[in-house]
């Protein structure tokens, strides 16, 4: 699920909202090479009992300024 729908951006004078609708888990990290490309990478935790727990991270990219996010294919 989506942690959150909206995710607020202030800086350089400049305040800017992202639809995280598309991103999975949590938001680890956030970056953008200007101010319509960016990459965002996400972690999900799943645990099976107590013992057999795993964490997926995985990698996401924007070409227009954030309102779509698509996977990166390794």
């Amino acid at each position: 699920p989506t942690i959150c729908s909206r995710l607020q951006m202030v800086g350089g004078g400049i305040d800017t909202a992202i639809n995280t609708a598309g991103l999975t888990g949590e938001i680890d990290s956030l970056t953008f090479s200007d101010a319509r490309n960016g990459l965002a990478e996400t972690t999900q935790n799943s645990c099976s009992g107590k013992e057999h727990c795993r964490s997926t991270v995985t990698l996401y990219r924007t070409s227009n300024e954030g309102r779509t996010w698509q996977p990166v294919s390794p």
